[in-house]
């Protein structure tokens, strides 16, 4: 590592810094709009379930009135009777339109918008039809009865599935069939259009379950896949940090080891120099040695000659002594030829 240049960690850094945020933008960002695609799927399936029991226990309480109010139809008498027995069946209708919607998850906007428009024609015909008979104006009455009972026959068959469905729960609780129809009786003329609705209940409930599992499921595997690619978006982006922050640490490596080079050659010049510098000294020594040693026997000849200097001095002094004898004599015997 001490051979990659500082360019060279710039650059990994700012590759790998760059992968990070390729996964976070591209495959995060993906992962985490699959899931919460998912959590939004699970959500409404999770709604759509509790939507679905409300309704038909709210399609129970129908039922429920349905019966007491049939059951009562038997107990009244003339026009109290018939009355009764025709509510209690437009109560049958609404449980099974109740049920209807449960099973088939049909919002009430859904349901308005199958039937606003047969109730909107049927409301204009009904304010015509009053218009007449407060002008007291049979013939128009008629004419107008008439008119409705055609459009409505005709709008009667309705042209989207929704609307069959519903055209079908009337169908099979219809009033004019069922008015004379004890409560068993019409329990057992709707039991296979209610075991129908039953086995698609059940058929809906396992499949929103079913579902509702595969989606927790994939929730769990996304989330373990989200947070493996945060953790290592970070890590990514950490170690393209280290890197970059590694190219600081090279340069200040290269500037150490340059320094410490320079320092090295700078004592290798003054171990040089400090080396002749001692040889010089030795060869100095030496020649002073030398210096000494001709001194020495410079010095040893001088006393040689010294000596033999003082010996001659020695020799002239005892010839000038016994010459000052002889003298001395020639001068005695001098004196006695004299006298």
């Amino acid at each position: 590592m001490a051979g990659i240049s500082s360019r060279s960690w710039v650059l990994f850094g700012f590759t790998i810094s760059l992968i990070s945020v390729v996964i976070s933008v591209f495959v995060l960002s993906s992962v985490n709009d699959r899931l919460k695609d998912t959590e939004a799927e699970l959500t409404r399936l999770t709604t759509a379930l509790t939507t679905q029991a409300t309704e038909m226990k709210r399609a129970d309480v129908i039922y429920g009135q349905f019966i007491m109010l049939n059951n009562l139809s038997r107990m009244s008498t003339g026009e109290a009777a018939k009355a009764a027995n025709e509510d209690s069946i437009y109560l049958l209708q609404s449980y099974l339109d109740r049920m209807l919607f449960a099973i088939n998850d049909l919002s009430a906007v859904d349901v308005i918008k199958a039937t606003s428009e047969r109730d909107a024609v049927a409301l204009e015909f009904l304010t015509r039809l009053k218009k007449a008979r407060d002008e007291g104006n049979a013939a128009e009455v008629d004419r107008i009865q008439k008119e409705a009972d055609t459009v409505i026959s005709q709008m009667s068959k309705p042209t989207t599935e929704l609307g069959r469905l519903i055209q079908r729960s009337a169908d099979v609780a219809d009033p004019a069939s069922m008015s004379e129809l004890s409560t068993d009786e019409i329990m057992n003329e709707l039991s296979p259009y209610l075991k129908e609705l039953n086995d698609q209940f059940i058929a809906n409930q396992q499949a929103k379950e079913s579902r509702i599992k595969e989606l927790e499921k994939k929730k769990d595997d996304l989330t373990w896949w989200a947070s493996i690619m945060t953790y290592l978006a970070v890590a990514l982006q950490m170690f393209g940090l280290m890197a970059v922050m590694s190219k600081d640490l090279a340069t200040d490596s290269e500037t150490r080891r340059d320094r410490a080079e320079n320092e090295a050659r700078k004592a290798e010049e003054e171990a040089r120099l400090a080396f002749a510098e001692m040889k010089e000294a030795v060869q100095d020594t030496q020649e002073a040695k030398d210096d000494l040693l001709e001194a020495r026997q410079e010095a040893y000849q001088a006393r040689q000659e010294a000596a033999a200097l003082e010996q001659k001095a020695v020799e002239a002094r005892d010839l000038l002594a016994e010459l000052e004898d002889d003298v001395g004599a020639a001068l005695d015997e001098a004196d006695k030829y004299k006298q």
